[in-house]
């Protein structure tokens, strides 16, 4: 009987593959995380998106209901699920479409009470998931990107820039005499289509150019250094795609 030996996360991981992989035309890889987006267990050709995937956790999990999905990277066929309050499965595949990950969701509460007790947590009831359900992001969402194969991840949605654009210059927002009050925020210009592609540094630092955020806010959202940072806001600003903005505090 499986539970003749302690329980793992490694070994969820493989009944994952065992039972997903009879409905995927390819071998799925796993990766299990926690609310504030630590890695419990990672298959090693998910280990390049190490770094997206706790940013990404961290970030989105409470934008995320228990049993709905996210498909951030447009491209690639990385598929993060809410199992649980406490957890996110994220599957990947090397080849075939991303909707075939979709198949993961009829089974996805079959480890949720194993994995959240693993995580030292109480499992709470696992509610009905609705029959479509969908991503919704944050109020002033950040452009996602998808990854190439050097480790570059996939851009995002035009609607993001488009929306990005209807924040008020430093001029529209910016009383006379506020000048304390300010601060420069770097503002993502260019309309993009969804296709464009970026090295994963400029990814992870392009998704928190939206008006909102410094430059002190991105690295800290990043963990890069002000250096990096600094490197790729100039490189985007010669290119005229990004335009430095103040606002009010």
């Amino acid at each position: 009987m499986y539970n003749a030996k302690p329980d793992s996360f490694e070994n969820i991981a493989k009944e994952i593959l065992v039972n997903v992989g009879k409905l995927l035309a390819t071998r799925p890889y796993i990766a299990i995380a926690n609310i504030s987006g630590t890695i419990q267990y990672i298959d090693p050709p998910l280990e390049i998106y190490a770094k997206f995937i706790q940013n990404f956790v961290y970030n989105n999990f409470n934008l995320l209901g228990i049993g709905e999905h996210s498909l951030p990277l447009g491209g690639v066929n990385l598929a993060f699920f809410k199992i649980s309050a406490q957890a996110i499965v994220v599957l990947y595949t090397l080849k075939g479409i991303t909707g075939q990950l979709l198949a993961f969701k009829p089974k996805m509460f079959d480890w949720s009470t194993r994995i959240d007790q693993l995580m030292g947590g109480v499992a709470a009831p696992i509610p009905t998931p609705s029959p479509t359900p969908t991503f919704s992001p944050a109020p002033s969402p950040a452009p996602q990107y998808p990854v190439t194969s050097r480790a570059t991840v996939p851009e995002a949605a035009a609607s993001v820039a488009s929306a990005a654009r209807t924040t008020p210059s430093s001029t529209e927002a910016a009383a006379p005499g506020t000048k304390a009050g300010l601060k420069t925020v770097p503002f993502l210009m260019k309309k993009l289509t969804g296709k464009e592609k970026f090295p994963l540094e400029d990814a992870q630092i392009l998704q928190f150019c939206d008006g909102t955020n410094s430059i002190e806010d991105i690295c800290i959202k990043t963990g890069y250094p002000r250096l990096k940072v600094d490197e790729v806001i100039r490189d985007y600003q010669k290119r005229k795609w990004i335009e430095l903005k103040r606002i009010v505090l």
